[in-house]
């Protein structure tokens, strides 16, 4: 069974040059490095060594970025248990253990995780 991916839209042909070139998402550029490869007509049958992947994977992705274009490939949040911290008391947390705890009013020379609690 031979796959193929679609013909790109005008705007899709970029967009893909940019998912190449300035993706910071690991897996969204893999995908991307994915869906190029097919466009520029590599055999489907070196594909899973080429990226270590699973066939019925690459399948699946080629499948998603037919129907849905980019949406379809795009990483998707996973389930399970939310999470506890926001952003901003994130980062207040590394404000704190990055600083010396001197510059806390603490005895102190380094944080530990007892300490930090």
């Amino acid at each position: 069974m031979c796959l193929f991916v679609r013909e790109l839209r005008f705007d899709e042909s970029p967009n893909l040059s940019r998912w190449l070139r300035q993706s910071r998402n690991g897996v969204q550029m893999r995908r991307a490095q994915v869906i190029a490869s097919v466009v520029r007509a590599c055999a489907f049958g070196k594909l899973p060594s080429v990226f270590g992947m699973r066939p019925e994977y690459l399948r699946e992705l080629i499948r998603r970025f037919n129907a849905d274009g980019f949406d379809g490939i795009v990483q998707r949040r996973r389930s399970g248990r939310p999470e506890r911290l926001t952003e901003e008391e994130k980062s207040i947390i590394v404000e704190v253990a990055t600083a010396s705890p001197q510059a806390f009013g603490r005895p102190f020379n380094q944080w530990s995780l007892r300490k930090l609690q």
